[in-house]
This record gives structure tokens, C-alpha cells and sequence, in this order.
């Protein structure tokens, strides 16, 4: 029976994904003697007559089979899992120094130009979507009992703001089908206090404003009867505004897309990348950082005025005949060309004279690039873990008066990291250092910005989402604190106050491609002062509905401003001023405009102003 088993165990093994390394066989044969009992333990006791007809049975229940094809899984799995630390080990044996360095910053270009690719998507294209888009934020103050006891010394210098604990400004934005829509609004202690609706119909060459809590008519204006606005408005008329916005569409289909330019920016990273060739490695290294070590690889690879030039020389090579690059510069000047602009009559925009003059262009850089010449070299060196992974890059040159050296260090030691970022001039370091952990992508930790290693101002961060820094987003918390050596630092002082060293201010901050929060709070050890958020969001547009005729008082000379002022009510505002016990002043001045009738307002509007303003300035 146990002869017949082989195959099977044979051809158990082969279904499984074959692994690239010679570690399987042993760990296959080493679950096979412990398959052997497994096998025997259901062998019935018989004679060799009974056991010829048994054969398929005793075949069927063997384990054998089983145990090595779940080894050889296992085997596999542990191939799989340690895959970037295989072909680390094998490029790095089998390449020379500079096409190990090429392979390393590979996976760096990669990672750069999806950084840059998502930035470009997410702010620049974003942004010339304005004839289609919707965009809302808030900025909000809110003080707690500290800080209220704060802004209350203020009464010292004549300005009495004990009674102000919280606002909120809030501002919605839509822009659709050529009308424009904005709303802004101010709250206080959560009461809405008043707000105002700007409607802009570019197509109509017309603009609406209302403020709700004061009338529910709009002021109209229509543009076009206004001379003296048109004629400063010139080119850009609302009618004009119109042509632009379909212009930023027609140009925003022709550009490239987020996926292109991730392409194209990785693509001419390596080029340049490839273009370097001096390069020495150096193995077994020990990266450390703020107490944690790890053991690499080192690449130092030197930069001179002939590999600049070598650079400069590829990459604008390599531009002048992308045929891909042409076909992006030909559509934009086709589309350009084709739009019904004032300021293109007269221009002539042909596609295949701009692209040529880029080729001229980059004809002319790869020639000069023969002319760089410079004495000093710089010397970058990278940390290189066992997959592959940069952990560490440092820049040193002298540039003939002084020396410098930038440094980003990084090592990791299991799920510790330690980091340190610094600037040094002729032995004087500016450095933010640290260490924590990092799970998930995330990073929690202690750090302190220092001096020549004394630290001037300690930052403890929560979360800090690295992977969604790559894609241009901060996303974490971190607490800011004066350290003890600041005096020392900045003011020369053995000790500073400890009111300095006991502010801590938090910055908790949350990003995505939609939408965003910031919240900065401040404390004073366990007293916290207030807070301040900042929150915005983007969507698409929605068209904003026209006030209609009836709901609107066109002003076209001082009498319509008399029609509009009949339909305000002031007492429901100087109401809400009264409860949140702002200073009298202003109400005095709501007061007074209330008692005018339209014949009066723009007669008395300036004196009451001025006189309430002057006897109220030391409230």
C-alpha cells in the first residue's frame, strides 16, 4: 500500500504553485515520515489474500497525501509572504551597484509619481471645475471657561468681550448651467444671527443678493443697464464669464487623466534615475535613529556635473520624440484653437508649429546641458532594508564657503520606528527626531524639534496616516509643546515661565479627496483655553433657482434702495444681538436705522454710524 501512496503524494505536491527556492523539498520531506503511521494505523490486520481487493480503500483513507500537500501550501505561503525579501537578496547578489541602486529607486518613482498624479488630480483638475461644482466650509470658535477668563483681561484695555463664547462662520458655494450661487452665514452660541444670497445668473448678466433675516426680497442688478460697471468690467462681463466657463470644460476633456500623468511622472523618474551611474555598495550597515537600529544596505551614489548633464540629456531626449507627449500638446492646441474667445481673435494656434517649437526646445536643453559645469560633487547615500524598502537618505556637498548635509532616517525594528529629519550647516542641526510605532500605516510617537540636540519644542502624534500622506492628505493628531530648553535656545535664559512650557496646543486634522477638518485647541496644563475648526467638503454642482420679478427690487438709482429698505425688518435681529448680550452700541445702531424710513436712510445712515461708533469706543 505504502508503494502505491508515492505518486499520489507526488502529484499532490506538483498541483501546488512550485516554490522559487530550494527550502520547499526539505519541509515537504519532513512531514512525510510522520505521514507513515497515519498510513499503517488503518491497515487492517489480514492475510495478503484479503489485502489485493482492500488496496483501493486503505488508498482512499491514507492522511499521507494530505500532510504533504498542506506543507507544500505552507511552503508556498511562506515563499509568497517573504517574496520582497527574496528578490531583495537576489537583485542585490546578482546585479552590479547601479543597477541595484536602479531597481531601489524603482519603487520610490513609483510611489513619488502616484503622490504627484493624486495632487494633481485632487487639486488641479478639482479647481477648473468651477462651472460644476459644489464646495462648503466652516469656521467655527468655541471658548471654554479659561479662555473665556483670557479674553476677559481685554476689559483692561477698554474692549469688553467677556460676553462672546462662540461663533460659527459657515459658506456653501454651487455653480451650475452658467448660475452661480454663494450663502454665508454667521451664528452665535449655535443661533443663527444673520446671513446673506448671492446669486450671480452669468448667462442674464444679472446678480441677486438677500439677507434672510432682514427681508425676504433680493436686490437685483442687472449689469448690462449699468454703464459705468460694463465698461470697467470690460473683458470680463458676466456675458464673457459664460465663454470661460465652457472653455474650462472643453479644456478640462482634453487634458490628462490622473492615471497618464502617474504614467508619464514615473516613467521620466526613471529615466532620470537611470541616467546615474556612479554608485558603490556596501553591505551589512546599521542605520539607527533615536535608539532604534536596523540593519541594511548601503548605496552611495555621487553626483557630478557629468551626471547632471547625462540626466538632462536623456530625459530631454527622450521628451522631444514622446509620442505620447505630442499627442497631449496637439490635443490642447486643437481644442484652444477651436473656442470662441475675444482674446484669440487674431491669434493663429497650430498644433503641430507649438509642438515643434517644444522640440525645439527640448533639442536646445539637451545641448546645453554640455555646458553645466561645476567643482563640488554631491554625495547622496540610501539605507536599503532587506525588501528593498529605502530606509534612510543623506545629501552632503559643499557649495565652496560652507558644508551641508540633509538627512531623512527611518529605521525599523519590528513594530518600532525611529526618525530623524535634519538640516546642517557647518555643524550647526536643526532637526525634528523622535521614535514610536507604526501599525497599519500609522503612526503614533513622541518628537521634538531640536537645536543643535537640544529641543526647543516637543510634538506627540496620534495616527498620523502615512500612506494617505503619499496620496497629499494629512490625516493624525499632534500636540505641540514649548520644551524646557527653549529659553535657553531662543532667549538665552537658563528657565522660561512655565505658563510657556505648560501651553500645549492640538492639532487634529482628518483629509480625504471630498473633504477635510482641522481643529486647533488650546490648553494651559489641564485647562483648556477653546477651540477653533475649520471643516470643508466638494461635491458637484446644483443649479441655483432665479429669484423671480415679484421677489426682487432692481436698483437702478437711489429710489429703488428706498423701495428695498420699506421691506426690512430690523427688530428680529437687534432681538437675537439682545440675548447674546453683545455690547449696546451695536444694537443702538440697529435701533436707530429701524426708526428711518426709506426717505431718511441714505441721509442719515453715514452720521449714525460715525456717532455710535466714536461714543461707543471705549465699551
Amino acid at each position: 500500500v505504502k508503494a502505491e501512496e508515492a505518486p499520489v503524494a507526488a502529484e499532490e505536491t506538483a498541483k501546488v504553485e512550485e516554490a522559487p527556492v530550494v527550502e520547499a523539498a526539505p519541509a515537504a520531506e519532513a512531514v512525510k515520515p510522520a505521514s507513515a503511521p497515519a498510513a499503517e494505523a488503518v491497515k487492517p490486520a489480514s492475510t495478503p489474500k484479503a489485502e489485493a481487493p482492500a488496496a483501493p480503500a486503505k488508498k482512499k483513507g491514507s492522511k499521507a497525501p494530505l500532510f504533504v500537500g498542506i506543507a507544500a501550501v505552507v511552503v508556498v505561503l511562506l515563499v509568497v509572504f517573504n517574496l520582497s525579501s527574496i528578490k531583495n537578496a537576489a537583485k542585490r547578489t546578482f546585479s552590479s551597484p547601479e543597477n541595484y541602486y536602479h531597481w531601489v529607486e524603482k519603487n520610490t518613482a513609483k510611489e513619488a509619481a502616484g503622490t504627484v498624479s493624486s495632487i494633481y488630480a485632487n487639486y488641479f483638475l478639482d479647481a477648473l471645475k468651477v462651472y460644476n461644482m459644489g464646495t462648503s466650509a466652516e469656521v467655527s470658535v468655541e471658548l471654554d471657561e479659561a479662555g473665556q477668563d483670557m479674553l476677559s483681561l481685554a476689559g483692561a484695555a477698554g474692549v469688553d468681550l467677556s460676553w462672546f463664547k462662540s461663533a460659527s462662520l459657515t459658506y456653501e458655494g454651487y455653480s451650475k448651467d452658467n448660475v452661480m450661487e454663494m450663502k454665508c452665514g454667521l451664528a452665535m452660541e449655535k443661533k443663527n444671527v444673520i446671513s446673506a444670497d448671492l446669486i450671480v445668473d452669468m448667462a442674464e448678466e444679472a446678480v441677486y443678493l438677500a439677507v434672510p433675516e432682514l427681508s425676504k426680497t433680493y436686490i437685483g442688478v442687472d449689469v448690462s443697464e449699468i454703464p459705468d460697471i460694463s465698461y470697467y468690467m470690460d473683458m470680463d462681463t458676466l456675458d464673457n464669464s459664460t465663454e470661460y466657463m465652457d472653455a474650462l470644460k472643453a479644456i478640462l476633456a482634453k487634458l490628462p487623466e490622473e492615471k497618464q500623468v502617474k504614467d508619464l511622472t514615473a516613467k521620466y523618474l526613471e529615466i532620470a534615475l537611470n541616467s546615474i551611474d556612479d554608485v558603490n555598495m556596501k553591505k551589512g550597515k546599521t542605520l539607527k535613529a533615536e535608539g532604534v537600529s536596523e540593519s541594511c544596505t548601503l548605496l552611495e551614489v555621487t553626483l557630478d556635473a557629468d551626471t547632471l548633464q547625462n540626466v538632462i540629456e536623456n530625459v530631454a531626449e527622450q521628451l522631444e520624440n514622446d509620442r505620447e507627449v505630442k499627442a497631449i500638446i496637439e490635443k490642447l492646441c486643437d481644442e484652444i484653437a477651436g473656442l470662441d474667445l475675444d482674446e484669440l481673435d487674431g491669434i493663429d494656434i497650430d498644433s503641430e508649429e507649438v509642438y515643434e517649437y517644444f522640440q525645439d526646445a527640448c533639442s536646445e536643453l539637451a545641448d546645453e546641458a554640455q555646458y553645466i559645469s561645476f567643482d563640488e560633487e554631491l554625495v547622496m547615500s540610501l539605507y536599503v532594508d532587506g525588501k528593498g524598502v529605502i530606509r534612510g537618505r543623506s545629501f552632503e556637498f559643499n557649495d565652496g564657503w560652507s558644508n551641508y548635509t540633509v538627512e531623512i532616517l527611518n529605521p525599523h525594528k519590528g513594530g518600532k520606528i525611529g526618525f530623524k529629519a535634519a538640516v546642517t550647516v557647518d555643524n550647526q542641526e536643526f532637526s525634528i527626531a523622535g521614535s514610536g510605532k507604526e501599525s497599519g500605516g500609522r503612526v503614533s510617537g513622541d518628537f521634538s524639534a531640536k537645536y543643535n540636540g537640544t529641543a526647543i519644542v516637543d510634538l506627540t502624534v496620534k495616527n498620523f496616516d502615512t500612506d494617505a500622506l503619499k496620496k497629499g492628505y494629512l490625516n493624525g493628531t499632534v500636540t505641540v509643546k514649548a520644551a524646557s530648553g527653549i529659553g535657553k535656545v531662543l532667549y538665552g535664559m537658563s528657565s522660561v515661565p512655565s505658563m510657556v512650557t505648560d501651553l500645549a496646543v492640538t492639532v487634529d486634522v482628518s483629509m480625504d479627496g471630498k473633504s477635510g477638518k482641522l481643529a486647533v485647541s488650546v490648553a494651559e496644563d489641564k485647562d483648556k483655553w477653546g477651540t477653533v475648526s475649520v471643516s470643508a467638503k466638494k461635491e458637484s454642482g446644483k443649479k441655483a433657482s432665479v429669484p423671480a420679478d415679484k421677489n426682487t427690487v432692481f436698483i437702478e438709482d437711489y429710489s429703488d434702495v428706498e423701495d428695498y429698505w420699506d421691506t426690512v425688518d430690523l427688530d428680529s435681529l437687534i432681538n437675537t444681538l439682545d440675548k447674546l448680550d453683545v455690547p449696546s452700541f451695536v444694537t443702538d445702531i440697529l435701533e436707530d436705522f429701524a426708526d428711518l424710513d426709506g426717505d431718511e436712510l441714505l441721509e442719515n445712515a453715514e452720521y449714525i454710524i460715525y456717532n455710535n461708533l466714536y461714543s461707543g469706543y471705549n465699551w
